[in-house]
């Protein structure tokens, strides 16, 4: 690499020239050394970027796959799924919420097995309640039938007349207390109106 220079007197005459020379295979050198430097910390840093990615691509997927599993889990009816250890910042957050709604799931399904068992319990009741009235109804009809018969008859005495009156009486009550554990066993729908609760 060179440079010249001419060198002039007080008159403008030009006297000489002045010349200097450098070697181009030293700056060469460095700007091959700067440029394998360069290159070297790209790809230190693309390596470096890729193990950092990848670590942290773990620490957040690896919790996020673990949810997706325990989801799976309580798809198929587990109300115990395995979450893993809880990490920290969102995705712990995200965990405790998972855990939390599962909890919240548990209880409802409870509830709700209460209540299912509870209704078929009632059912139960309204079916042996159905059963038993509807067996007692028929002997009743035929004990007040008889009854009646025997009151209409002109040959018994006022002591008698007064026990088949009581009789009957009973027979009546009871038949009323059947007809409504029938109709609690047929639990009949209501058909709800507007009404004058004054007229009523």
């Amino acid at each position: 690499i060179t440079a010249y220079e001419p060198i002039e007197d007080i008159f403008g005459k030009r006297v000489g020239m002045l010349y200097v020379g450098v070697l181009e295979e030293k700056y060469a050198d460095m700007q091959r050394n700067a440029l394998s430097i360069l290159i070297i910390i790209t790809l230190a840093g693309m390596v470096l970027a890729v193990v950092l990615g990848y670590i942290l691509a773990d620490k957040i997927m690896n919790p996020v796959h673990r949810l997706i599993k325990a989801s799976q889990q309580v798809a198929e009816g587990s109300l115990t799924p395995d979450i893993g250890l809880i990490s920290k910042g969102e995705i712990g957050v995200l965990q405790n919420t998972f855990k939390d709604m599962v909890v919240s799931v548990g209880r409802r399904r409870a509830e709700t097995e209460d209540r299912l068992l509870h209704s078929e319990k009632q059912a139960s009741i309204g079916r042996l309640a159905a059963g038993v009235a509807h067996q007692m109804n028929n002997p009743l009809t035929g004990v007040l039938t008889y009854t009646r018969m025997l009151l209409r008859r002109q040959d018994i005495g006022d002591e008698i007349r007064s026990d088949l009156q009581t009789i009957a009486e009973s027979t009546e009550m009871l038949r009323k207390i059947v007809k409504g554990l029938l109709d609690f066993s047929r639990q009949a729908k209501l058909d709800k109106e507007p009404m004058d609760i004054n007229r009523l």
